[in-house]
């Protein structure tokens, strides 16, 4: 219990890296990642949010796709730390 609490303070979006967010998502998933990137958060993964995702994923050299899932999740949560 401690420990998951400790976790989460470190890895704030440890609880979404098993899902994959892309245009069209929806759902407090898609809040959180809103939140994450500094995106006015309502909920619906649009062409901002999915700007954002881009651009994290470029500045991480990862394939520009704008799909959250795996590493993606890694490089917004290493921004979140900056």
């Amino acid at each position: 219990m401690v420990w998951d609490r400790l976790e989460r303070l470190d890895h704030p979006l440890v609880g979404y890296r098993g899902l994959t967010l892309k245009l069209g998502s929806k759902g407090v998933a898609v809040v959180a990642l809103q939140r994450a990137l500094r995106v006015a958060p309502d909920g619906a993964f649009g062409p901002r949010t999915q700007a954002a995702v881009k651009a994290v994923q470029s500045r991480s050299k990862l394939a520009s796709t704008g799909v959250v899932r795996g590493v993606t999740w890694d490089a917004i949560e290493s921004q979140i730390r900056r």
